[in-house]
């Protein structure tokens, strides 16, 4: 499962219309000369900025991308589920180890949500492991690095993935495994 054009600018995820206005003025273009470079009809890019497009095809984003330097990139819902743990995911066998991949925290940052979003679309169970693996890492982030959570989540999908969630006896244990991987690298 894929979904298309999303664009990460300064830890903000922008829609498809927003992104190209931006982009269009950023490049001080016109709507209408941004159609002709395209190739693409005026009210095609006026409903794309409007958000009233409905379903852009592919095709349609890469002209687009194109004239506005912008990469159309394809991408998997589910999160990196390794790369989660390496920093901080309770989840699994853990290893003292050092990690096999660098630490991003606007990758983690995003690959964090992509796991909420995930979790969520797919009504996974909260007693499953990943769901109580991202809460954990969640309530460590948020008792710990509040400022990291409350300026770089999405607080609607934090706090829609954490309303049920209890922090019990387990929920601790899981947070502080959390914390000693992610105060390393936070």
């Amino acid at each position: 499962m894929i979904y298309i054009f999303k664009y990460v600018y300064y830890n903000m995820c922008m829609s498809i219309a927003h992104l190209i206005r931006y982009q269009r003025k950023h490049k001080q273009l016109t709507q209408m000369q941004l159609a002709v470079q395209s190739g693409l009809s005026l009210p095609t890019i006026q409903n794309l900025e409007g958000g009233r497009a409905g379903n852009p095809t592919f095709d349609v984003l890469e002209k687009i991308g194109k004239v506005l330097e912008l990469r159309l990139a394809l991408e998997s819902l589910e999160p990196d589920w390794r790369f989660l743990i390496e920093f901080g995911l309770p989840l699994g066998q853990e290893k003292k180890q050092k990690p096999e991949t660098s630490f991003s925290s606007l990758r983690f940052l995003e690959e964090c949500q992509k796991a909420m979003r995930y979790l969520l679309k797919y009504k996974v169970p909260e007693s499953d492991r990943r769901f109580e693996a991202v809460a954990a890492l969640l309530d460590a982030l948020q008792r710990h690095y509040p400022q990291y959570l409350l300026y770089c989540f999405d607080q609607s999908l934090v706090k829609e993935f954490m309303k049920n969630i209890k922090r019990d006896g387990r929920m601790i244990k899981l947070s502080r495994i959390a914390l000693s991987k992610i105060s390393k690298v936070l």
